[in-house]
């Protein structure tokens, strides 16, 4: 069970790093979080940015690219 942990923990991390590069609707997200005056500095990460975001925000973030998986 522990491995099958990893393997899963490996595709989400995987997946949330490429579609902050690669899918579609990543700008158009983003663009929403500036309308709304939600793309502030703050101290936490999003899997493959560089960048750092509030911790609601990247939560939000990871969780909206993590599973994406229609490249």
């Amino acid at each position: 069970m522990l491995e099958r942990a990893k393997v899963l923990t490996l595709d989400f991390l995987g997946s949330a790093i490429r579609a902050r590069r690669d899918a579609e609707s990543t700008p158009s997200l983003l663009k929403m979080l500036q309308a709304l005056a939600l793309d502030g500095e703050g101290d936490a990460t999003v899997f493959g940015d560089g960048r750092r975001w509030t911790p609601a925000v990247a939560a939000l973030l990871n969780g909206a690219l993590g599973p994406f998986a229609g490249f």
